[in-house]
């Protein structure tokens, strides 16, 4: 049985089966900007300009800059789309990843980051918050997981639902917690339909950075840009095997599959591959002929 990863002050620390020795990297190195061709065009709605008098379109992070994201689209979003993207992508950053960040020093826009974060319904009283110092703060973090997107099932595939969400622990320490009197907490909970949105938003904009904006027909603008539901689920998913090991933080990658007479463009997510993450899937759209 393999030895789970385990962080310590030199970084992540992985059991090396073939030398019987941990070996030690950095899970989140700073890697440099990549910058693709400019799309020109505001790759959600279409816009010339970032307002309506003017301006030069915004850059475009297409993995978060918040978690590390390091590959940027030019000239690719206008004011309106920048505020829905943002507004979006707060909620996840803010809510499920805050104690990851800000415990693991992520990228932040904001110069002072802060000391102790909140855990909340402390020893099961409803309502009871108790602020915790991030040295000490444990780090229960969950990402979803998803079935097939619909648009990929084959005939005759029957859903049997979404798998139970990818967890980890980080800085778990009882004696930590009974410092602070605390025995039993619930942290900052996931956004599902929020982080639905970032996964379709990071396919989109991935698709754009490759091939333009007119080698396929999009599917996902209405994803980004409104409240996602169930639906999303027909263009949104996942894939059920266990990913390999990977030293890269997130995994992005774009590949065609012919379904019927269509030919789909897919991109596959894997935020922070680097602890085991699961994969995503977004159908981005269907290739033109």
């Amino acid at each position: 049985m393999p030895l789970a990863d385990r962080f310590g002050p030199d970084g992540l620390a992985r059991w090396d089966r073939d030398a019987e020795t941990w070996v030690t990297f950095d899970p989140f190195p700073m890697r440099p900007e990549v910058r693709s061709a400019p799309a020109g065009l505001c790759v959600y709605c279409g816009a010339s300009t970032y307002t309506a008098e003017g301006g030069k379109l915004h850059d475009e992070h297409i993995v978060p800059l918040s978690i590390n994201g390091n590959y940027v689209l030019p000239e690719a979003s206008c004011r309106d789309c920048e505020q829905i993207t943002g507004r979006n992508e707060a909620l996840i950053m803010r809510g499920g990843f805050r104690a990851v960040r800000e415990y693991l020093q992520l990228r932040s826009r904001t110069k002072k980051r802060p000391q102790e974060l909140p855990l909340f319904n402390v020893n099961r009283i409803e309502g009871n918050k108790v602020m915790v110092p991030i040295d000490d703060y444990p780090v229960m973090w969950m990402i979803p997981r998803f079935d097939l997107p619909g648009a990929l099932r084959p005939p005759g595939h029957v859903s049997t639902g979404n798998p139970p969400p990818w967890s980890t622990a980080i800085n778990l320490d009882h004696d930590k917690m009974a410092k602070h009197g605390i025995t039993n907490f619930t942290t900052n909970q996931m956004d599902v339909f929020a982080f639905v949105r970032m996964i379709a938003k990071i396919g989109h904009a991935l698709a754009v950075s490759r091939y333009g904006l007119h080698h396929f027909i999009p599917f996902l603008r209405h994803i980004i840009l409104h409240e996602a539901g169930p639906e999303a689920f027909e263009f949104i998913g996942g894939r059920a095997e266990t990913p390999h090991d990977s030293e890269e933080l997130h995994g992005l990658t774009l590949r065609t599959l012919r379904v019927g007479d269509r030919v789909l463009l897919v991109a596959e997510i894997r935020l922070f591959a680097t602890l085991g993450a699961p994969i995503h899937l977004a159908v981005v759209g269907e290739v033109r002929s």
